[in-house]
């Protein structure tokens, strides 16, 4: 957006009056006392057709300190003049609404602030009034008037010639010393390592070559310093990020940065901001890994032991904030396109970091780079390659980590191994014990659940039910996004009964087919399978069997003893994880709004309405209407119902009959109860 040049021309008079009232006052050399200054600021305005609206506001303020102005309600476009005396050298004003979010601020360091601001809608503002250096009176007051333009951009918000150290307008910078003050910024960025709502200055500095940099900045407030790579609003982008080295007033970065443009920030803890100096001093640094020239081979299927400890950080990543610890490297050699597991597993106390390239030299042929895998002491690279020579580098995380480390890959064909057998539907092994281990990578793709997973490698499992139950599996872990498909015949879709990253089914008795399958093509690695199965035969005989409850009386029960049938959702999601339950009909002849209260006493319990007795087949559906927990054990002695672990369930009801289940939350979870229904 362009400035108004009718705002310009304010600007400009403004500044024009100031410099003939200093000198008319006191002399060039001198900048004139409070009240002849705002008398020409006042001048030069009605001159311009603006009449001021309101109270003349004034005070005395230290460094640092700021004044609430209530300026009432603005409903016009309005230019707000604040001026400091010979005391000051730097004044701040910042217009906010009754949210208390900023709606206009200065951007200068100057001892007046100029504000101009046009309202969306008549509301209550306020003016903060800060002085950032120096001490003294001030003095502010409101004009309105034809002569501002609805589209005049507010200083500080929407001016391109306001908007300096942001993003959109970044200060270049270079080796030496910059001062500056966060209080003319904007508050749109924060650092990793330090919360922030405070306003930030931004820089640009441009790296020409391999470097190694130091960012030191001192502040009158508690600072906090990071730099970005690339993409300067993108907080993924940050390479660095420090507070308090060695203090509240001190921040420190010392890093290699490679070739390319970099975007300090000078950032406050909170809420802080003020005044700061930064300093920026660089050196030449080795452009290319040392031993690109004679790097050793990494042989498929061969662990490779080494030890970082003391080495040198030579090569910098994309992910794990560029790797700042010591690292080594090995060529890869892939002849053709190929499934490749790359791991690094630490055996001592670091953060490993594997990374792959193209070119050993080059940083922006990086191909692959990751920070995790299925333990936490690994860090695994998984995909498929195209054939060609790769550098492999194992790394650490940390400036001053490493240690000892294996490093082993593996390869597959795209399409998997013909020679492994496993998830083969004419050879089925039965379902583990849970957890299952599992591992895709060498698997071929057997079956195509409707989730997903087409021409994804899979691994089949056989799951025989003996007697109606529920089914529910998830992953504990996994190296690739990994589904679940639950079927009645081998590769059949037609067949299935339950597809997902998590599964929860009530199955008929008969043989089952539970296929673990990639997400996507490129979707393989090791996986930590959860389940589990609950035995639901007992739910027709307690039906059967239930206890009808009826309106306006206190029932008394208990759950010891019985059988665990039924798993209420709002429970813990482990099939067998919930107590002994037990079940009641509740029979509505009526639409009509129905309370139902329960108290247990010396356990947890969860409260349930179901539609339907029985839990229905297939994916579950679940029957409840509504399910909640009560908030703590009952006392030791009797409970009443108003006691604070109190569980309720209050909704209106259509005709018809309904079940109500009072279960245990947690697998050893029973006791006495009373449950009422009004």
């Amino acid at each position: 957006m362009s400035v108004s040049p009718r705002f310009t021309t304010i600007r400009i008079a403004v500044a024009t009056v100031l410099f003939a009232a200093a000198c008319m006052t006191t002399g060039a050399s001198h900048r004139a006392p409070l009240e002849p200054r705002y008398v020409a600021i006042h001048n030069a305005f009605a001159a311009l057709g603006l009449a001021e609206i309101g109270p003349i506001h004034q005070g005395t303020l230290r460094e640092g300190k700021e004044a609430h102005v209530a300026l009432g309600i603005l409903s016009a476009c309005t230019t707000i003049a604040t001026v400091g005396d010979d005391g000051v050298r730097d004044i701040h004003a910042t217009l906010v609404d009754e949210a208390g979010r900023a709606q206009a601020h200065d951007t200068t360091s100057e001892p007046q602030a100029i504000l101009n601001f046009c309202p969306e809608s008549p509301q209550p503002y306020e003016l903060v009034v800060r002085v950032t250096e120096g001490n003294g009176a001030w003095m502010a007051a409101a004009y309105q008037g034809a002569a501002i333009p609805r589209d005049a951009p507010a200083p500080g918000a929407n001016s391109p010639a306001d908007r300096q150290g942001t993003c959109s307008a970044p200060i270049a910078i270079e080796e030496g010393v910059v001062r500056g003050s966060t209080m003319h910024g904007q508050s749109d960025n924060e650092g990793s390592c330090a919360p922030s709502d405070a306003r930030e200055i931004v820089y640009r500095l441009d790296v020409p070559e391999r470097a190694n940099v130091t960012l030191d900045l001192e502040s009158h407030f508690d600072a906090v310093l990071y730099v970005r790579n690339g993409d300067c609003s993108d907080s993924d982008s940050e390479v660095a990020c420090d507070d308090d080295s060695p203090d509240q007033t001190h921040s420190h970065i010392e890093q290699t940065f490679e070739p390319g443009t970099y975007f300090v920030f000078v950032d406050g803890y909170n809420r802080e901001e003020g005044a700061f100096k930064l300093t920026v001093s660089t050196s030449s640094a080795q452009s290319r890994y040392d031993g690109c020239g004679s790097l050793q081979r990494l042989v498929v299927g061969q662990d490779v032991a080494g030890d970082s400890t003391g080495g040198a950080d030579s090569v910098h990543s994309s992910c794990a904030g560029g790797a700042q610890g010591p690292d080594s490297a090995w060529r890869l050699d892939i002849p053709s396109r190929s499934r490749i597991r790359i791991s690094e597993r630490a055996k001592s106390d670091f953060s490993p970091v594997v990374h792959m390239r193209r070119i050993c030299e080059n940083e922006a042929s990086e191909v692959a780079c990751s920070d995790s895998g299925f333990a936490s002491n690994e860090a695994t690279i998984l995909g498929l390659f195209d054939s060609g020579r790769y550098v492999v580098f194992a790394d650490a995380r940390d400036k001053t980590s490493g240690g000892e480390f294996l490093l082993d890959s593996e390869m597959s064909p795209p399409d998997g191994d013909s020679a492994n057998a496993s998830g083969d539907c004419g050879d089925v092994a039965p379902l583990p014990p849970s957890p299952v281990q599992g591992d895709t990578f060498s698997a071929r793709d057997h079956a195509a659940a409707s989730c997903g997973g087409d021409g994804a490698p899979d691994v089949v499992y056989r799951l025989d039910i003996a007697r109606r139950s529920r089914f529910a599996a998830s992953f504990a872990s996994e190296e690739s996004v990994h589904l679940i498909g639950v079927s009645s015949r081998c590769g059949d879709r037609a067949s299935e009964v339950a597809c997902g990253a998590a599964v929860d089914a009530v199955l008929a008795p008969g043989s089952y087919f539970v296929a673990v399958d990639g997400a996507s093509v490129d979707a393989f690695g090791r996986f930590a399978l959860a389940w589990a199965t609950e035995d639901l035969s007992g739910q027709a005989v307690a039906c059967a069997s239930a206890t009808p409850i009826e309106f306006g009386r206190t029932f008394k029960s208990s759950t010891q003893g019985q059988a665990s049938r039924y798993s209420a959702s709002c429970a813990l999601p482990d099939a067998s994880a919930t107590g002994s339950d037990r079940i009641f009909r509740l029979d509505v002849q009526r639409r009509r709004r129905v309370r139902l209260s329960l108290a247990a006493e010396g356990f947890d319990a969860a409260l349930a309405l179901r539609k339907d007795c029985e839990d229905g087949p297939g994916s579950r559906r679940s029957p409840e209407v509504f399910c909640v927990l009560t908030a703590q054990t009952a006392k030791n002695h009797a409970p009443t119902l108003s006691l604070a672990n109190e569980a309720s369930i209050d909704r209106v009801l259509e005709a018809g009959t309904y079940w109500v289940l009072v279960d245990g939350q947690t697998r050893n979870a029973s006791g006495p109860f009373w449950l009422r229904v009004e």
